[in-house]
């Protein structure tokens, strides 16, 4: 959900946790520039599965759903894998490759 769009304080705070995801997300593809991103999604084969489960997941759950506390439940799944994808990447880019 939107910030503006919450009309409840507790889909205002899923709203926010959602907004700070996308800016760490969108900040991390602009620190990669985007072909590191991918460069380092695919030399690993554990950051692949955790991109290709939060993508599958996220995909199927925003298309099936309309509530947004429903949602807000369902992203709960996918959520530890996406930070761990995130947390991952970084770190792997910042570090010279050993391989």
């Amino acid at each position: 959900p939107f910030i503006w769009e919450s009309k409840k304080l507790m889909i205002l705070f899923t709203a926010l946790e959602s907004m700070l995801l996308l800016v760490c997300t969108i900040l991390l593809l602009f620190k990669t520039y985007f072909l590191g991103f991918l460069k380092v999604l695919f030399a690993d084969q554990y950051t692949l599965f955790s991109f290709v489960l939060c993508m599958l997941f996220a995909l199927i759950i925003g298309f099936t759903t309309y509530n947004f506390g429903t949602i807000a439940r369902y992203k709960i799944m996918f959520l530890p894998f996406f930070y761990f994808l995130l947390i991952r990447i970084y770190t792997l880019n910042k570090e010279p490759y050993s391989a």
